[in-house]
């Protein structure tokens, strides 16, 4: 899911895929049902589009994710991702889709989610992070993350000490710097 900007609504669907900012509209003005029509009448916070998804989300975007628990996931390009408060999810389908930006990264409270196919790893496999004042050299032959704890650069290598690939910068982290393994979490898909 690669998600739009926040909306508050009565809400049973996200969005596909990034739509042009101008045509932001509440849930409710986009043809969602009203705030009184959700059976189970619970407030769910969804990225919504006004308009139909776009089939890439190639480009350097800004994702805004507000209060609450966020999933932001920036595709292609360099883009700035803001969490804010909730426990939020900031996920990475491929190591070459760009560098992202994220704002406010809190570790041991949001989480930075790889999809394991696009990174060459299972679901669930237990992460290698190597960390430093500067960016770390990898160690033995499997697939880690590098990340430099004084710039917030966090890189993805995927044969370790090996040369047939080199490290790529996945994201820096621009607050709060501290991460730990636990904090990247490999999915399946």
């Amino acid at each position: 899911m690669r998600c739009c900007w926040p909306a508050w609504a009565w809400s049973v669907s996200p969005c596909g895929a990034a739509a042009s900012r101008p045509n932001r509209l509440p849930f409710e003005q986009a043809g969602g049902p009203a705030a009184t029509d959700h059976p189970k009448r619970r407030r769910v916070r969804r990225f919504l589009c006004a308009r139909p998804p776009r089939p890439s989300g190639t480009g350097d975007d800004v994702l805004n994710g507000a209060a609450g628990d966020d999933i932001l996931e920036g595709g292609s390009g360099n883009d700035v991702l803001i969490g804010q408060a909730g426990a939020d999810i900031f996920r990475f389908n491929l190591p070459t889709d760009g560098a992202d930006s994220i704002a406010d990264f809190v570790s041991k409270v949001d989480t930075i989610q790889v999809v394991g196919s696009g990174f060459g790893l299972s679901a669930g496999s237990v992460v290698v992070l190597q960390t430093g004042a500067t960016t770390p050299a990898a160690s033995g032959a499997a697939a880690q993350f590098l990340y430099n704890a004084s710039s917030g650069a966090l890189y993805f290598d995927r044969d370790g000490a090996e040369a047939a690939y080199d490290p790529v910068l996945i994201a820096t982290l621009t607050g709060q710097k501290a991460l730990v393994a636990g904090d990247i979490v490999v999915i399946g898909g």
